[in-house]
This record gives structure tokens, C-alpha cells and sequence, in this order.
């Protein structure tokens, strides 16, 4: 088939919102996956506004409901023939890094940890079948440096860009391309209730992660890149 698909969690806002939105710029059919239609439907509009656009595909699901997620990801390759790119974005913050009860903390490493490794694990065997693919993780620079107050979120990205490595080099002989990007504060309503002090304009915009997206896909076919880490310009010390 020509036509490319991008599979994206965590759609319907903030970065989720943005990548979709630009790769259908970019011709892929999008296929959403959050739990709110209604913002996936806003989003969806917005594609549609688009020249020549594919509509964008819709799923509500919780990305915690683990064998949903695995039987619609093989329903998507059985319809599209295809899986090229899959954004894993969806994710949730806590604060502290050891305050919160032990289930609390198992709640934040199942969003951010087992549930994108649920994805890749029905993900991973479609792109190594057709020896192509390119897989985008959303970390943080919270999984590349530990920070005060937040060591149940940052353990959790650690965990990410850790499984992200291991696959940036099972995959390479297969053709499939694999980056984490790790923003710090990004302009998204999750990190005010992080509890931001930089201002919103201060902050990395969702647009600059879809650029760093485009980018990475502008890349020669023998030019990989592990990881990219982007810092608030005002926070680097």
C-alpha cells in the first residue's frame, strides 16, 4: 500500500494534539488513540481543515486496558497493511519522589512505563515484518537527570528511555528507526499542574517536538539517532 500510517497515543492533547495535526500535514493517515473523544473529534476537525488530509481514524481507549490495546493494533495492520510510525505519548505526572502509596506509584509506571511496553510489544513485531518502521517515544529530560520532588515521575521515564535504548539497537538490522525525545517543560497544561514556574511563552512550544519530528524523518535511511534531549533555553545552566 502507499499509504503511510502513524499511530499516536495519547492524541487528543498538548503534544499528542500537535504531532497529529502534523503528520497529517505530512500525508499520513492518523490514527488516534486517547480517552476523550470528544478532544480526539476537536483534533480530528482540525485535520480536517487540511488540503488534501486523510481523515484521521478515532479510537477511545485507555491505554491501561492492555489486551484492547494489543487486539486494535493488529486490527489496524489487518486494515492498513502497515504501521510506519508509532508516537508513544501518552503519560501522567506525580510529584515526590517516594510520599504517594505504593499503589499510586504502580498507577504512574503502568501509564508511563507498561503501557507504551504493551504498544511495542505488539508494535515491534509488525515493523520487523516489514523491515520499516520508525518508533517515537515521548520521555523527558526527567528520564535523562533526577530531579528533586519528582522522583516517582522521573524513575518511570528512566524506565522509557531505558527501554528505548535496547530496542534503538534490536531494531537497526531490521530497518526500524527508534528516538526518544526527552523536552524539559513543555507549554501543555500537564506541566502547570507539575507545577511549572517558567512561563508558557518561555517554554518548549508542542510545535518544536513536531519539528524535531520532522527532522528525525528528513534523515538519510543510514542516519539514526538514539535519543535528542531539548532544554528550556532560560534553564540551562
Amino acid at each position: 500500500m502507499d499509504k503511510k500510517v502513524a499511530l499516536i497515543t495519547g492524541a487528543s492533547r498538548g503534544i499528542g494534539n500537535t504531532i497529529s495535526i502534523g503528520l497529517a500535514q505530512k500525508g499520513y493517515q492518523t490514527i488516534l488513540l486517547a480517552r476523550s473523544k470528544e478532544q480526539m473529534e476537536f483534533v480530528a476537525s482540525e485535520i480536517g481543515f487540511i488540503k488534501n488530509a486523510l481523515k484521521p481514524e478515532i479510537h477511545q481507549i485507555d491505554v491501561l486496558d492492555f489486551q484492547t490495546v494489543q487486539e486494535l493494533i493488529l486490527n489496524i495492520e489487518l486494515n492498513h497493511g502497515t504501521i510506519d510510525i508509532l508516537v508513544n505519548n501518552a503519560g501522567i505526572y506525580i510529584d515526590g519522589s517516594v510520599k504517594h502509596k505504593t499503589e499510586d506509584y504502580q498507577h504512574l509506571l503502568n501509564v508511563n512505563l507498561v503501557a507504551p511496553y504493551n504498544i511495542l510489544n505488539a508494535v515491534v513485531p509488525i515493523m520487523k515484518k516489514q523491515k520499516c518502521g520508525y518508533i517515537f517515544n515521548i520521555a523527558s529530560r526527567a528520564g535523562k537527570i533526577g530531579l528533586p520532588n519528582s522522583g516517582s515521575y522521573c524513575s518511570s521515564k528512566f524506565g522509557l528511555v531505558g527501554l528505548n535504548e535496547s530496542l534503538y539497537k534490536d531494531l537497526a538490522d531490521y530497518n526500524v528507526k527508534v528516538t526518544a525525545i526527552c523536552p524539559s517543560w513543555v507549554n501543555t497544561n500537564m506541566a502547570f499542574k507539575a507545577g511549572a514556574t517558567v512561563p508558557g511563552e518561555e517554554m518548549i512550544q508542542t510545535k518544536d517536538i513536531m519539528e524535531t519530528i520532522n527532522l528525525l524523518l528528513k534523515l538519510s535511511p543510514h542516519a539514526s539517532v538514539k535519543e535528542i534531549v531539548i532544554d528550556v533555553k532560560s534553564r540551562i545552566a
